[in-house]
């Protein structure tokens, strides 16, 4: 024990005892998702990140609680089987398996991949990468739910935070510019090729 406290007490950071101490406290309250939801639907789903989504029912609510480090009031409205795919139906912009909105959003902000009909590749919003292995547990029932969530790439961050580390990008000074949805890029697969013009005086005659 004495040695591994002497390490901890290496690794802490040059600003000091007081904003290390801060920033390990942040870090435990990053890893975990309590919210409670009040509206009208019936819906049941699990998420393991953005590798396995699986969900039935609808929801339309107000959201109110802890989500990874913040608090947490915002309306959603999201659409999972069966309803997700009639939406995929009728409005091809619409099309995917799980459609979330939230806040003022009048489009589906993040869509989960559809298979059919669809492409892979859907919405606005996509999760930030240390939120990529979050496990989430949602349920609505007709008035009520709530949400449960633990995020593994933050307790990561937790743990080899005591070592210096900083993996979520998130200690100090950066912490107000952390974000859990961000904006997808559209990205070209090419550059459109440039035209040269020639250079005056430098074509020459036969």
């Amino acid at each position: 024990m004495k040695k591994l406290a002497a390490v901890i007490l290496l690794a802490l950071p040059a600003s000091g005892c007081g904003g290390y101490a801060v920033d390990r406290v942040r870090d435990f309250g990053d890893i975990w998702r309590i919210e409670l939801g009040a509206g009208g639907g019936l819906q049941a789903d699990a998420a393991v990140g953005e590798l396995l989504h699986l969900g039935v029912g609808s929801s339309r609510r107000w959201s109110l609680g802890w989500r990874y480090g913040e608090g947490c009031a915002e309306k959603r409205v999201e659409d999972h089987f069966p309803l997700s795919i009639v939406w995929s139906a009728v409005a091809p912009d619409t099309e995917s398996l799980h459609s979330l909105r939230w806040g003022d959003g009048t489009q589906s902000q993040h869509r989960c991949s559809g298979i059919v009909p669809g492409e892979l590749r859907h919405g606005s919003h996509e999760k930030a990468s240390i939120h990529y292995w979050d496990i989430e547990v949602n349920v609505f029932a007709l008035l009520v739910g709530a949400n449960i969530g633990f995020s593994i790439g933050q307790f990561v961050d937790w743990i080899t935070g005591f070592f210096g580390a900083d993996l979520g990008d998130d200690d100090g000074e950066r912490r107000p510019h952390r974000k859990y949805w961000k904006p997808i890029e559209e990205k070209k697969d090419f550059d459109p090729p440039r035209q040269v013009q020639p250079k005056r005086g430098s074509a020459r005659g036969p």
